[in-house]
């Protein structure tokens, strides 16, 4: 267990509240200055390692919540 994280955005004039892990924190936050990244910009910054960023983009990467597209 790594912990949690609520996070709070707002988005077309809606707000959301995103309960996430510390893992999937870090990489949003990665966000807010790109809107773009790749893989290896995430794995470069978050130096997390290739099992924790695999699944904490898998779980984010999920077309049901749709919070990061592939």
């Amino acid at each position: 267990n790594h912990g949690k994280v609520q996070l709070q955005t707002t988005y077309l004039s809606k707000n959301y509240q995103i309960i996430a892990n510390c893992f999937q924190a870090a990489i949003f936050i990665l966000f807010n200055d790109n809107e773009i990244l790749t893989y290896q910009d995430i794995k470069d910054r978050c130096n997390l390692t290739e099992v924790d960023l695999t699944n904490a983009l898998l779980k984010l990467c999920n077309p049901k919540m749709k919070l990061i597209q592939k």
